[in-house]
């Protein structure tokens, strides 16, 4: 199972509808719905079910989307720590200051910082 048909699903939860979700996710209504019954035939089950107006989530498809949330963002930070490792930018900046501080002294210095990182 491919890691876009399973955000396809998730956007298709969120928007409740595959018009919106194809658009969202700039492919086509029609590949969409064939992604989505690509993965039911996979599984063996049906995900949603369909009417003219929306599109509602089985029991099946309510676990399916639930998995997929955890296995999608687990695969982006995957993506973000092999991307650290590949540019040497890794770890978190933590910064602290009073707020009166932010726009004379940080945003100048902030913006000087992430001229000098790769992107």
């Amino acid at each position: 199972m491919r890691i876009e048909h399973m955000r396809e699903l998730i956007a298709i939860k969120k928007l409740g509808n595959y018009s919106k979700a194809a658009k969202s996710l700039f492919i086509t209504q029609p590949a969409l719905s064939r992604h989505i019954a690509d993965m039911e035939k996979e599984l063996g089950i049906k995900l949603l079910d369909r009417n003219k107006h929306n599109v509602e989530l089985t029991e099946a498809g309510v676990k399916a989307y639930t998995q997929f949330q955890h296995i999608v963002q687990n695969y982006d930070l995957l993506l973000q720590d092999i991307n650290g490792l590949k540019t040497g930018i890794t770890g978190t900046l933590r910064l602290g200051m009073l707020y009166y501080t932010i726009k004379q002294d940080f945003l100048p210095s902030f913006q000087n910082f992430l001229r000098s990182i790769p992107m």
